[in-house]
């Protein structure tokens, strides 16, 4: 799921969240393609900066850098969620 920023100056923004594959669909590429069309779509929205909440070093955090999210906030509190964007047009995925 893609919600775009509500916030007046901030419309070129939006947090991708609540993206699983049930275990019986696992190992069919679907994530990687899920991510293709987050991708697609946001740049028809003219989206610049997809951004996600993950533990930071967590399995997941590892999945999404591997499309092309970069952290750029870590908090240093109980959770430690790692705050990743994605914004650089030449890795996004074809």
């Amino acid at each position: 799921m893609m919600i775009r920023s509500e916030t007046p100056t901030c419309h070129h923004r939006a947090e991708v969240s609540k993206l699983a594959v049930h275990p019986a669909y696992r190992d069919q590429n679907i994530v990687l393609r899920a991510v293709r069309q987050i991708v697609v779509k946001a740049d028809a929205l003219g989206i610049e900066q997809l951004f996600l909440h993950v533990r930071e070093g967590s399995p997941t955090h590892l999945l999404w850098e591997r499309f092309g999210f970069k952290s750029y906030g870590v908090l240093g509190v109980v959770q430690k969620p790692a705050f990743l964007r994605y914004t650089d047009e030449l890795n996004r995925p074809a």
